[in-house]
């Protein structure tokens, strides 16, 4: 439940397409995933790891261990 509120929160703000169900559906041997969208997902995937390994490091060797007892 934690997990899914901020995704919850950005998909409500979105407008809904109106014309969703007037769409045919995609073919069957029409990929879901194209070229671009996977190296744009592989980019942002990318970023956001190394953000987060960033962030981690940079607090891991700034914090003072020395008054925690570590």
């Amino acid at each position: 439940m934690v997990t899914d509120g901020l995704p919850a929160t950005a998909l409500s703000f979105n407008p809904p397409d109106a014309h969703v169900m007037k769409k045919p559906p995609r073919k069957h041997d029409e990929s879901i995933i194209s070229g671009w969208i996977f190296v744009r997902y592989m980019i942002i995937g990318l970023y956001v790891g190394i953000a987060t390994v960033g962030i981690f490091v940079y607090w891991y060797t700034s914090y003072n261990w020395s008054t925690s007892g570590h």
